[in-house]
């Protein structure tokens, strides 16, 4: 429920952040690594207690979602912040993700509610998509085994002949 409501919150602010509309940027945090390909994970943290939770907090959690250039959100990732609101978050870029520039955001909530704003949202950073996720690789046909070759005369006993006759029940 909370991952939704972050998704939602974010959705929705961020786009104004971008356009100015609102001025909602508010300091940095780390992202590592800052490019590769698709299916890399990324760590996103701030040591600095940015993100502290006011008083009134109940369940404060901090949010990061990755963003495509078109503003769809590819996934995300959320994780309640410590008393002195530092957090560390991981997250993957989907695999399949074509080459280019993704959008990471990342904004705090006080976990009071499901309707709430963020009380605190970061500035965006970038992560460069260095080469499109592979595919796994189709399953390769294993050949059977061999079967092993009758033991040659007096090197051990020969395999037993193959009867063609119908089975009989014997109970």
């Amino acid at each position: 429920m909370r991952r939704r409501l972050f998704a939602v919150s974010v959705a929705a602010t961020v786009p104004l952040a971008m356009t100015g509309v609102a001025s909602a940027d508010h300091g940095g945090f780390t992202l590592s690594p800052t490019s590769g390909p698709a299916g890399t994970t990324l760590t996103v943290s701030d040591s600095e207690g940015q993100c502290a939770p006011p008083d009134s907090a109940t369940d404060p959690f901090v949010g990061v979602l990755l963003f495509d250039a078109d503003g769809e959100a590819l996934n995300g990732n959320d994780k309640d912040l410590t008393e002195g609101g530092t957090f560390t978050v991981t997250l993957s870029v989907p695999s399949g993700t074509p080459t280019g520039t993704l959008d990471v955001a990342v904004a705090c909530f006080e976990g009071n509610d499901e309707q709430e704003e963020p009380f605190f949202i970061f500035d965006e950073s970038t992560f460069r998509v260095t080469a499109a996720g592979q595919a796994a690789p189709p399953a390769k046909n294993v050949p059977a085994t061999k079967p092993k070759a009758p033991a040659p005369a007096g090197k051990g006993k020969a395999p037993a002949a193959a009867v063609k006759a119908q089975p009989k029940f014997t109970g």
